[in-house]
């Protein structure tokens, strides 16, 4: 394995985070996964902007809020993971 998570699997985790029975129980989680649908919501609004943008620096822009979204993401998992052991990597 080469270390690269795609896209789908970071999407997978985040449902999985997301619709965990235990993060109803706990306050840490339920911040941590508001957090992650944010982060979601800013990964979505950043591809909207890159597919519908003709400005070479707006798209530019576009490809790094979106980079950034994802290793927020990907943090975000380990936090979740941390809490309470519900991501597996």
């Amino acid at each position: 394995m080469d270390g690269h998570v795609s896209t789908i699997d970071l999407i997978e985790r985040a449902i999985k985070v997301i619709s965990s029975p235990k993060v109803e129980e706990n306050k840490e989680l339920m911040e941590v996964k508001n957090e992650i649908e944010r982060t979601l919501l800013e990964i979505k609004n950043a591809q909207e902007i890159f597919k519908y943008s003709t400005d070479p620096d707006i798209i530019d822009y576009a490809i790094f809020k979106e980079k950034a979204e994802f290793a927020r993401l990907c943090y975000l998992f380990k936090v979740a993971r941390r809490i309470n052991n519900i991501v597996n990597f």
